[in-house]
């Protein structure tokens, strides 16, 4: 039966790369809608434009905006700001949102600054000008899909336009850069690393300690509870890590949204990045929990633990660009979460490998080196299909994502994925020796000092791959005529 499995492993092996290139191709030859941050398509006043004066300043977003996160203030060209109310969803779609106008604009210059965050909690902001030709009489209540202003033609006599409908030029300035501050990349990629051990430890108690024979019955269950021993401690880390996406999230909205700062409160509980952030605090608890009871050899422990690492998985998921996407929003968080799980299987699994097969104590007469070969046969399956995990769902990430092969060279978003790539080639080159030249010959002390050496520099690797999507959450997805 053993053998069975190891030739039905060769042959996949063997056609993972054939399957790689196929899924490569339909990411070439696809066409997928792009998306980024909620940056500003159009507005109405439009950007540049002459009207008489508005009843409303309406804003249609790439992405759907929080509106408890979304300001928008209006001032003339002495800097006094227009009087106007809260903003609020716009009729026309989710994507929009207006704020009335409380009094007559006199004729002038004036000056829009916005700011909002989208699903996924990245802020961006902006500003746009337009001008008043001339003041009109008391402002008639705002209508829902009518028009909203008169555009001036180049002419200079005002036409009627429907705002919903005219073409509007963009923003004159946007901005989303304070996601992709140096303290919010190493905030997420701390975040990331934790919850990608966490997840590999669950993964690693239930595919692979549940598989090898390196343990008796009691063997088994003592180790059980070790790594349990040092999951707790991971996932307190992984607590604190949430406390830090917290603060920092604040920070962010105060930088970005300088209008009006965001209390915490509402941005915990009237803003889908805090239902997410909601979401995983109760499932890192929960998973505390289940460790607890674990270190005690209860049943129930792993179980919770398991449940609580999926939430824990799909709450990264939610709190990335699939939150945010227009088109297939559930497919795309699926495919985040499969991701994460399969990175915590391949990288986090690798860890544990080298936690309980090196620094679990011997038993009288064991032997470490071969204990740990048999832990290496264990894992190297469950690291083969969990690359493999990575790998597709990551091609079906750049389909998502990408809206063209072509963005890889031309965005900074398909130069930082081209980086990470290549990385996980590499990590997945040093697996690849590891299976082939050194899982065979373990055993003996000097092999283990080399796979010692290979699987550090494998997971030194993945560090970086988890930088890099750091970078790369942080980043606005391309968005045609968007650089």
């Amino acid at each position: 039966m053993r053998a069975l499995r190891v030739s039905r492993l060769g042959v996949f092996s063997r056609r993972l790369p054939a399957l790689l290139l196929l899924a490569l191709a339909g990411v070439v030859t696809t066409p997928s809608t792009a998306r980024a941050h909620a940056h500003l398509r159009r507005s109405a006043p439009a950007a540049g434009s002459t009207v008489v004066s508005p009843t409303a300043i309406r804003l249609w977003f790439s992405e759907t905006p929080e509106l408890a996160l979304t300001r928008i203030i209006g001032a003339d060209s002495t800097g006094a700001v227009v009087a106007i109310g809260a903003p609020e969803l716009d009729p026309d779609g989710a994507m929009g949102v207006r704020v009335r106008i409380d009094s007559v604009l006199k004729a002038g210059r004036y000056t829009v600054r916005w700011s909002t965050a989208a699903a996924d909690g990245h802020p961006s902001s902006g500003t746009f000008t337009f001008r008043v030709a001339a003041a009109s009489g008391p402002a008639s209540p705002m209508p829902g899909d009518t028009s909203d202003h008169l555009a001036t033609s180049a002419a200079g006599t005002p036409r009627p336009t429907r705002a919903a409908r005219a073409p509007l030029a963009p923003p004159d300035v946007s901005s989303d850069t304070a996601s992709a501050q140096p303290a919010a990349v190493v905030t997420r990629a701390v975040w990331l690393t934790v919850i990608v051990m966490l997840v590999g430890a669950v993964a690693f108690r239930l595919l692979v300690l549940a598989r090898t024979d390196a343990f008796d019955a009691n063997g088994r269950s003592a180790a059980a509870a070790y790594l349990a021993r040092g999951a707790m401690i991971v996932c307190a880390l992984f607590l604190i890590a949430m406390v830090a996406r917290l603060y920092l999230q604040t920070r962010l909205m105060a930088v970005q949204l300088a209008a009006s700062p965001t209390p915490v409160h509402s941005l915990l509980m009237d803003t889908g990045w805090g239902g997410v952030w909601r979401l995983q605090l109760a499932a890192g608890i929960l998973a505390l929990f289940g460790l607890v009871a674990a270190r005690r050899r209860l049943p129930v422990g792993w179980a919770l633990a398991a449940f609580a690492a999926i939430l824990i998985a799909a709450g990264a998921a939610l709190s990335g660009h699939a939150a945010a996407s227009e088109h297939l929003r559930a497919f795309a968080v699926v495919d985040d979460t499969v991701h994460v799980i399969g990175a915590a299987g391949w990288l986090g699994g690798l860890f544990w490998v080298l936690v309980i097969g090196t620094t679990f104590p011997l038993e009288a007469g064991e032997e470490a080196a071969r204990r740990l070969a048999s832990l290496v046969s264990a894992f190297s399956p469950v690291a083969l299909w969990c690359s493999a995990l990575v790998a597709l769902s990551g091609v079906a990430s750049g389909w998502l994502r990408l809206g063209g092969v072509s963005a890889l060279w031309t965005s900074s978003y398909g130069a930082v994925l081209l980086l990470k790539l290549a990385l996980v080639a590499v990590a997945a080159g040093i697996g690849f020796f590891n299976w082939r030249r050194i899982r065979p010959v373990l055993g003996t002390d000097v092999a283990t000092a080399r796979l010692r050496r290979s699987a550090t520099m494998e997971l030194a690797v993945g560090g970086a791959i988890v930088l890099m999507t750091a970078v790369l959450v942080g980043l606005p997805t391309p968005v045609p005529g968007v650089r």
